[in-house]
């Protein structure tokens, strides 16, 4: 999130009473855990855009690159080290869940291009949750830039695959069934309630998330 705004998270929410209040709570912890993983993937790796070495603090720029098509990134992932970040770092969304960014890009940074082309870069804010993108040289990086499309969203038929996958995912994690999900978005105010999952989290840094 930008300078003093909380982050923008995404909340999981069980529908199924039985699931959350059954008699077995490490089983329903890892059939939910399972259906995170199903709707919200880690990136399959990350692609570094550019890296600015010669400061006293280096700067590397990372591209979260999903594990599919069915699947976005909503922003980059900036550190401090040559290494990827961890895989676990962020999330990717449903791309049925995103919409393209109507929102003007704002530039946040760029390299002072003192040690040569191959370290400069600029980075900016693009969507409504302040996710970063960034861009080797000095042009703007290049659209689309997503974000999430609603504040709230449900595993139904337009996200059929995803169902398909959650349930699957869940019913090899727990014998308990799985029947339903919801998922609603905004600035965090409090913690969730207990039967919510917190599944997402920083617009900055990920991505993505989802980071």
């Amino acid at each position: 999130a930008g300078k003093g705004e909380k982050p923008f998270t995404l909340v999981l929410q069980n529908q199924n009473e039985n699931l959350v209040s059954g008699s077995a709570p490490k089983s329903q912890q890892t059939a939910l855990a399972a259906v995170i993983a199903a709707v919200l993937p880690h990136p399959a790796r990350y692609h570094q855009i550019f890296s600015h070495r010669q400061t006293k603090t280096p700067l590397y720029v990372w591209q979260p690159v999903p594990p599919n098509e069915h699947y976005v990134s909503l922003g980059c992932v900036v550190t401090a080290e040559p290494r990827p970040p961890p895989i676990d770092m962020v999330r990717c969304v449903p791309r049925a869940w995103a919409r393209v960014s109507t929102i003007k890009p704002t530039k946040i940074w760029q390299s002072s291009g003192g040690f040569g082309a191959s370290q400069l870069g600029v980075v900016y804010s693009v969507n409504r949750m302040a996710a970063l993108a960034a861009a080797h040289g000095k042009a703007p990086p290049a659209a689309p830039f997503y974000e999430l499309a609603k504040e709230n969203y449900h595993l139904g038929d337009d996200v059929l695959f995803l169902r398909e996958a959650a349930k699957a995912e869940a019913a090899a994690a727990s014998p308990m069934a799985f029947t339903g999900l919801s998922a609603a978005t905004g600035k965090a105010k409090k913690q969730p309630p207990k039967k919510t999952v917190a599944a997402a989290a920083r617009g900055r840094g990920g991505g993505g998330g989802g980071g």
